[in-house]
């Protein structure tokens, strides 16, 4: 297990949000922030095993974190994170 500060997990998620708006605009744009609008989504191959390499990492780096020390909603958050990029392969 990772400690992490619950400040480092929030700002390791901002990081995560923004490399996923970036892999799956259309998801940004449904969610409303546009500044990805002027791109399409791309579902080649190739872009779906990168877009299933970032998740899996993702899950794997989340796993590692030990949140028992984060507040109760950073602890929620985290477990939710976990779950939604499970969701996604």
């Amino acid at each position: 297990m990772k400690t992490m500060s619950q400040k480092d997990f929030y700002d390791s998620t901002e990081q995560f949000i923004s490399n996923y708006m970036k892999l799956f605009p259309v998801s940004a744009t449904h969610l409303g922030i546009h500044s990805y609008d002027h791109l399409l989504g791309d579902f080649s191959t190739t872009a779906i095993n990168q877009q299933a390499k970032f998740v899996k990492a993702a899950i794997s780096d989340l796993e590692q974190i030990d949140s028992s020390a984060f507040g109760i909603d950073a602890q929620i958050d985290h477990a939710l994170l976990i779950r939604r990029c499970q969701t996604m392969l």
